[in-house]
């Protein structure tokens, strides 16, 4: 009987141990949810007054979608349509100045086509603005980027995404007859 005592009087702290567990699991969960809704909150006070202020910078140019860009040099070529393909050169960084991705670094260029939905909506829009040869800065609003999604380690919500592209080659869509 005794046995039986101490084997129930086992299991019942193991139940308690168990529900402190799933207790203390629940609230750092909840915990690091309201953290990352913090930084959201922050980057997109943070992307508002940076592009307030940038787009009263010389050179600016904003679309109507909130999108801004500016010509490093603006080439002759053509200009994508939706249909095309850019091959770029590319450095994307974050409002601070942290580096996230760069064509550089990979010692490739990158093809962008402009019909694919893998392609982020400030790229689309903003490679079908400048002609080929050109070199640009793209700012891009999370909107236009990805959103309130964090991107891995780097990209956290409502991230304002930077871009330096240079326009290699665009290439035109040809439909087979």
């Amino acid at each position: 009987m005794r046995a039986f005592k101490f084997i129930l009087l086992a299991v019942c702290l193991i139940f308690i141990a168990k529900g402190h567990a799933q207790n203390d699991a629940a609230k750092t969960q909840e915990m690091e949810q309201q953290e990352a809704e913090k930084i959201a909150m922050k980057n997109l006070e943070e992307e508002q007054k940076f592009l307030a202020e940038n787009k009263a910078k010389e050179g600016v140019i904003e679309t109507p979608s909130g999108l801004q860009y500016k010509f490093i040099t603006e080439g002759n070529g053509p200009v994508a349509t939706a249909m095309d393909t850019v091959e770029v050169n590319y450095i994307g960084t974050l409002l601070d100045g942290t580096k996230f991705d760069s064509s550089y670094d990979k010692g490739k260029t990158f093809m962008a086509r402009m019909s694919s939905t893998g392609l982020i909506k400030g790229w689309a829009e903003g490679l079908q603005l400048v002609p080929e040869g050109s070199k640009i800065i793209l700012y891009i609003p999370s909107k236009l980027a990805y959103g309130n999604r964090a991107r891995g380690p780097v990209i956290q919500a409502n991230s304002t995404l930077v871009f330096e592209i240079d326009v290699i080659k665009v290439r035109k869509f040809v439909e087979e007859q």
